[in-house]
């Protein structure tokens, strides 16, 4: 083979390998930043959801893989924009079948969210009044962190549960059972489960969830309520010159018919007279017509209605978005939603400044906001702001974001094993032999004071709540522990013998308070 042809079947070679070696790069998936899987027991069929973010600064298009367990039926995927749903553009995947599951590959081109619906059939249980959840998920790749959730009627009594999971506030009427998982490597399986058993008369099974992207209730900001006094206000000037008009030409035309009784008068009496001269068959006089009776101004009556009306809907609007203070909180609802999450940040209340103003401010602030709900602001203990949201319209960096430059954000949200950072953590007592020790916890204010307890290793410990619970904090639940306390009808004690070192979130029923007890 001469030198020319060696060179030009090297060359072909060097480009087949290039071209071949190149595809599997730009082919390689992006690692999302976060992925969250939840199961909701929804009629006829749980459903899943398994939704991935990516890295803030990603560019797209971008190569995204999501997992499911295998043998569940696709309902749709696609990317969601955070908009009306209709406008979330569904993709086309590629499905790969493990041993592990389904493995979904497309291509991300617009936002930086996707999401897998499946149904679930078998993945909730039924045994007489309790319910049983089970989730598994097997990571398609290594993963910063995952988040699974299990969503289950508010005030469930619960059973078995899942080590290291805890219950966070959801959507009205639920809540999500919790476990967040970090630094998750390809290959790992993932679990998570939980018995309960819903409280009389809730839903077993909730309605069906929006998808994700699903149009959040427009929030009646207050610029939506001006408008719409103006508009009112218009029809009711209107309707009020309208009323006006008609009433002066009713005045002039009975001016008109008063002017004209005398002339009507004497020529009915001369028309009398000459009919009685005329013979005996004359006509009895004529009766003198009587007055035109004034009529009721319809246009003003109507007029009227229409001002209590306007009355009645400015009412309306402005009760519905008012805020509402009792309990040592003040909430407002700022838009009708299905919110998924919430999240809670620690307020800074400068020296006097009322609270209430900081709660308005925040609260004006997130009108403006998509996917927001409900809103609270905590007055008693440690000032904090709850924000519930919905993920596939929102997230948390960005209500961080909205609220820092209030000046009343304190710092990053509030995780569920963390304390109010200004709170001192306290210390057991030590009996004087030694053998035993003791905590303090007062739940009387709706929060745990203090959240933050230290304990020695290896030493029985009894944790004293000292007071009956306020709010929500009517209990203490340590997940890790297994152990639950209950407070609501007064003082209580929780033995929870000896503990081996380490950190042990705990929680009120409902997820909104927390705490940590650190053993060492």
């Amino acid at each position: 083979m001469s030198r020319t042809n060696r060179t030009l079947v090297l060359c072909v070679l060097v480009t087949i390998a290039l071209t071949f070696g190149a595809t599997p790069a730009l082919a390689a998936p992006v690692t999302w930043q976060s992925v969250n899987v939840v199961l909701h027991d929804e009629t006829p069929s749980p459903v899943l959801l398994v939704s991935g973010e990516l890295p803030k600064g990603a560019k797209l298009p971008a190569e995204g893989v999501l997992a499911a367990p295998t043998g569940l039926q696709l309902s749709w995927i696609g990317e969601v924009l955070g908009g009306p749903m209709e406008q979330d553009p569904a993709v086309t995947p590629k499905v790969t079948k493990t041993a592990d599951g389904d493995v979904y590959a497309f291509t991300v081109t617009k936002g930086p969210r996707a999401q897998l619906e499946l149904t679930a059939p078998s993945a909730v249980t039924a045994e007489g009044p309790q319910r049983k959840a089970a989730l598994a998920w097997t990571a398609p790749q290594d993963l910063p962190l995952v988040t699974m959730q299990i969503r289950v009627p508010s005030n469930s009594q619960i059973g078995e549960a899942t080590k290291g999971a805890a219950l966070k506030p959801g959507p009205t009427g639920f809540q999500y059972y919790e476990r967040t998982i970090e630094n998750v490597k390809a290959g790992d399986k993932l679990e998570l489960a939980v018995a309960f058993t819903p409280p009389a008369g809730a839903q077993a099974s909730g309605a069906a969830a929006a998808p994700a992207g699903a149009p959040a209730s427009a929030p009646a900001s207050s610029s939506d309520t001006l408008v719409l006094a103006i508009v009112i206000g218009v029809l009711v000037v209107v309707g009020v010159a309208l009323a006006i008009s008609v009433r002066r030409k009713m005045a002039e035309r009975e001016a008109i018919a008063t002017e004209a009784r005398p002339e009507r008068k004497a020529a009915a009496s001369a028309s009398s007279s000459s009919k009685r001269s005329a013979g005996k068959r004359g006509s009895q006089p004529e009766p003198e017509p009587e007055p035109a009776k004034r009529k009721a101004p319809v246009a003003l009556v109507a007029a009227g209605v229409a001002v209590a009306l306007v009355v009645v809907v400015l009412f309306a609007v402005n009760a519905g978005t008012k805020p509402v203070a009792a309990g040592g909180k003040i909430t407002t609802q700022i838009a009708q939603i299905d919110q998924c999450t919430s999240t809670t940040f620690p307020l800074n209340v400068p020296g006097g400044t009322k609270i209430e103003d900081v709660a308005e401010k925040l609260f004006d602030t997130l009108r403006s906001e998509n996917g927001v709900g409900l809103v609270t602001v905590y007055t008693e203990g440690q000032p904090r702001i709850e924000i519930g949201f919905c993920e596939s319209n929102n997230t948390e960096a960005n209500l961080q974001q909205v609220l820092t430059p209030t000046g009343f954000i304190a710092g990053g949200p509030l995780g569920g094993a963390a304390a109010p950072p200004s709170e001192e953590p306290t210390v057991a007592k030590l009996s004087s032999d030694g053998k035993s020790q003791t905590l303090e916890v007062d739940p009387s204010s709706g929060s745990f004071v203090p959240a933050r307890l230290e304990a020695k290793a290896g030493v029985p410990l009894e944790i004293s709540f000292v007071a009956k619970g306020g709010g929500c904090a009517t209990e203490a639940i340590f997940p890790d522990l297994g152990a639950t306390q209950s407070f609501k009808d007064g003082p209580a004690k929780l033995d929870l013998g000896k503990l081996k070192p380490g950190q042990y979130a705990f929680n009120c029923s409902m997820g909104h308070q927390s705490g940590v007890l650190v053993v060492e």
